[in-house]
C-alpha cells in the first residue's frame, strides 16, 4: 500500500536577512519549467490551506524576496519579473555592514558594563547610587518655590528682679515720708540746733532748711501758722528734675503706688497720640466726646508729660513730646491765639492750657525758641481780659466766670515761674474780680457773680488767692480749705475730678493737717480706680464706678490728664509756703510774732470764728447749688 503522506519532508522557513538575493541562472529557470510541466501526483498536491499560507508568506515579504526556494509555479514567473523590474544599482542598496558594526559595538560595550558591575565591590555601587540620589534631590530642591513667611520670634519677658518694697497704701496719722529715698540736702542745719532737730528733719526741705522754735502751738490753728517769705518763684519748677522728683515725692507723701500709676497714665497717653503728633478728644480710645478740640487735648497731654519732668530735650518720651510740640506750635496764630476748633466755650480754656504748657516748657528747658511763642500766648491773654477783671468765652467779656479765670491765672503763674513778665495791672484787676465774686467774707466762691458757692469754685479761687499773694495764715483761706476738705476724693459719691485737681494743689501749698488729711485719701483713691488691664490700661474711666461730673463734657482723656496731674503734685510745683511746716508736715510753732488782728474773733463780717458762714457746719454742709452746678466750666 502506498502511503498518503508526502514523501518530501516539510520545508523549513529560512530566516530573512538583509543580504541581496542571488541571481537565477538559465539552467535554474529551465529546471523550474520542467518541474512545473509534470503532472501533480497525489503526494505532491498542495495540502488544504496551502494557498492561504502562500498568500500569507507573500504578504510578509515571502520566501522569494529572501532568496529561499518557493513554489515552482511562482518561480516560473521570476524571469519575466526581472525584465519588468530591473535590479537596482548596488550603490542604492543599504550598506548593512554599518548596521552590523554598530550592533557589534553595542554588544561589546554592554559586555564591558556588565563585567565592570559584576567585578566591582559592593561599596562602589552603593556610593554611586547615593551620589545619584543626592544629585537628583539637589536639582529638585532648587526648583521648589518657597513661600516667604515672616520670621516669628518668641520672646519671653522676664520681669526685672527688684528688691521687695512694701507698698504704702494707707498711712498712720502724722506720717508722710513714705518712700525710702534720700532727699538732696541743699543746706545743713545750724550746728547749735542739732540736738533739737526732729528725727525726720534729717531730710530738709529742698528749698530751704526749716527753723524750729521752742514752744509748739496747737496744730491746725491760725495761731500756729507763721508768716514766712515765699519761695522764689523761679524755683517752683525745680522739683521736676530726677533728683528733685524722688526727694519731693518721699517728703510730701508720695508712694511707689502713686508713681507707678502716674507712669502708667503717661504710657496710655503715648498710645493715644495721633500720627501727626496731636491728641484728640474723640479717640482713638473709648468714652471720647462728640466734639473735637485737638489743641486743648494736645496741650493737656503735654502738661502731663512735663509734670513728670519729660520734655523734647529728655531721653524718655523724647519723640512723643517732640512730635506733640511740633504740631501744637503750628496752631498758634500771629496774635498768639491757639484756639481754632471746638465749641466757642472752649476758646479761653484752650488758650490758657496751651500757654501753661508752653511757659512750663520754656521754664524747664530755657530753650530760646520757645520764649517768643510763650510771650505771645501770655500777651493774648492780657489784652483779652474782661472789663470786670476776669475771662469767659469771648475776648474782653462783660461778665467773667471763676472757672475760665482760674485757668488764666494758672497760665500767668506758669509764665512768672519761667521768668516771663506779666503786667502787675493785669494781676490787680484779676484780684478785684475775685473780691467781687467772693461770698461769706472771701471764704466761699460761686461759678458766676451772685451764684451759689460750690466746693469746686472755692478750691479754684483759693488756689488763685495763693498765687495772687494771700499769706498762708490768712483766716479766710483756712476756713475755705476746711470747707473744701469736707468733700474728699470719693469715686462713688459726687465724683468730680475738676474739683479734686484744684483742691489737691491748694492743699499741697497749704501743707499741715489740710494736706495730710487730703493726701491720705487722694493717694489711695486715685491709683486704685485706674484701669488695670485691656486697651485702656493706665487711663481713668469717666463713667465707672460712677459718672464723673465732666464725663460727657470732656471724656476719658480729660479725666485721665487731671488724674495724672494730681499724682504729680508732690514735685510738679514746690509749695509756695515751703518754710511754714517741718518735714513731718506739722506747722512750725509761732516764733513770737503777733497774731493777725481778729484771728480769734472771726475772719470777716458774716462769718464765725473759723470763717464758716453763720449757721453752716463745714464738715457736713452741702453746696447750695451742688458741686456739679458748674459742670460746663472745665470742658
Amino acid at each position: 500500500m502506498s502511503s498518503n503522506k508526502p514523501n518530501n519532508p516539510p520545508r523549513k522557513m529560512a530566516r530573512p536577512t538583509l543580504l541581496r538575493p542571488e541571481k537565477i541562472t538559465e539552467d535554474d529557470a529551465l529546471r523550474q519549467e520542467q518541474t512545473a510541466a509534470r503532472p501533480a501526483s497525489k503526494s505532491t498536491r498542495p495540502r488544504k490551506g496551502a494557498a492561504k499560507d502562500s498568500a500569507k508568506d507573500s504578504t510578509k515579504g515571502g520566501a522569494a524576496a529572501s532568496g529561499v526556494a518557493t513554489d515552482p509555479s511562482v518561480e516560473a514567473f521570476l524571469p519575466q519579473i526581472k525584465e519588468v523590474v530591473p535590479e537596482p544599482p548596488k550603490e542604492l542598496l543599504p550598506d548593512t555592514s554599518v548596521y552590523q558594526i554598530e550592533e557589534t559595538e553595542r554588544f561589546e560595550s554592554d559586555d564591558i558594563v556588565d563585567k565592570a558591575a559584576k567585578g566591582a565591590p559592593p561599596w562602589v555601587i552603593s556610593l554611586i547610587g547615593h551620589v545619584i540620589v543626592i544629585l537628583v534631590l539637589g536639582l529638585w530642591l532648587i526648583h521648589i518655590p518657597f513661600k516667604e513667611r515672616p520670621i516669628e520670634l518668641l520672646v519671653e519677658m522676664v520681669p526685672e528682679v527688684e528688691e521687695e518694697e512694701e507698698e504704702i497704701y494707707a498711712e498712720e496719722e502724722g506720717q508722710q515720708l513714705e518712700l525710702d529715698i534720700e532727699t538732696p540736702e541743699l543746706e545743713e542745719p545750724p550746728e547749735e540746733n542739732t540736738e533739737m532737730v526732729l528725727e525726720d528733719t534729717e531730710v530738709p526741705d529742698p528749698a530751704a532748711a526749716p527753723e524750729l522754735a521752742e514752744t509748739p502751738a496747737e496744730e491746725g490753728t491760725v495761731a500756729s501758722i507763721t508768716k514766712r517769705e515765699r519761695v522764689p518763684i523761679g524755683q517752683l519748677l525745680n522739683g521736676r528734675t530726677p533728683g528733685g522728683r524722688k526727694g519731693l515725692a518721699g517728703k510730701y507723701g508720695g508712694t511707689k503706688t502713686t508713681e507707678e500709676a502716674m507712669e502708667e497714665g503717661l504710657r496710655w497717653l503715648v498710645r493715644q497720640q495721633l500720627k501727626d503728633g496731636s491728641w484728640s478728644l474723640l479717640g482713638p480710645y473709648s468714652d471720647g466726646v462728640n466734639f473735637e478740640n485737638q489743641s486743648a487735648a494736645t496741650a493737656m497731654a503735654l502738661i502731663a508729660f512735663q509734670g513728670g519732668g519729660y520734655t523734647p530735650e529728655t531721653t524718655k518720651y523724647k519723640r512723643t513730646t517732640q512730635n506733640g510740640w511740633k504740631w501744637l506750635l503750628k496752631q498758634q496764630d500771629a496774635e498768639g491765639n491757639f484756639y481754632n476748633d471746638g465749641p466757642y466755650t472752649h476758646a479761653f480754656y484752650t488758650q490758657s492750657q496751651c500757654a501753661i504748657a508752653l511757659c512750663e516748657l520754656y521754664g524747664m528747658t530755657k530753650n530760646k525758641k520757645y520764649l517768643e511763642p510763650a510771650q505771645r500766648a501770655i500777651s493774648y491773654l492780657v489784652k483779652t481780659q474782661g472789663r470786670d477783671g476776669g475771662w469767659k468765652y469771648d475776648p474782653n467779656t462783660e461778665a467773667a466766670d471763676m472757672s475760665v479765670t482760674g485757668w488764666v491765672v494758672m497760665a500767668f503763674q506758669s509764665a512768672k515761674m519761667a521768668g516771663i513778665e506779666v503786667p502787675q495791672e493785669t494781676m490787680t484787676k484779676t484780684e478785684g474780680f475775685l473780691d467781687r465774686i467772693a461770698q461769706a467774707g472771701g471764704t466761699r466762691y460761686p461759678y458766676e457773680r451772685n451764684g451759689d458757692p460750690t466746693r469746686t469754685m472755692t478750691a479754684e479761687a483759693i488756689l488763685c488767692r495763693q498765687y495772687l499773694g494771700w499769706e498762708q495764715d490768712d483766716p479766710r483761706m483756712v476756713s475755705a480749705l476746711d470747707y473744701v476738705l469736707s468733700g474728699p476724693v470719693n469715686f462713688r459719691h459726687n465724683r468730680d475730678v475738676y474739683r479734686w485737681y484744684y483742691a489737691t494743689q491748694a492743699m499741697h501749698h497749704m501743707e499741715g493737717r489740710w494736706w495730710k488729711e487730703w493726701n491720705g485719701v487722694m493717694r489711695q483713691e486715685v491709683p486704685s480706680h485706674q484701669v488695670k488691664s485691656g486697651r485702656e490700661k493706665g487711663s481713668w474711666d469717666p463713667n465707672l464706678p460712677t459718672r464723673d461730673a465732666y464725663a460727657h463734657e470732656a471724656g476719658r482723656l480729660y479725666v485721665t490728664c487731671l488724674s495724672i496731674y494730681m499724682l504729680q503734685v508732690y514735685y510738679r510745683h514746690l509749695p509756695i509756703y515751703a518754710n511754714a511746716f517741718d518735714a513731718q508736715g506739722l506747722p512750725i510753732p509761732n516764733d513770737g510774732e503777733a497774731k493777725p488782728e481778729g484771728a480769734t474773733e472771726g475772719a470777716s463780717e458774716g462769718a464765725s470764728a473759723d470763717g464758716t458762714p453763720d449757721g453752716e457746719n463745714p464738715a457736713d454742709a452741702e453746696d447750695a447749688g451742688g458741686d456739679n452746678a458748674d459742670a460746663d466750666a472745665a470742658s
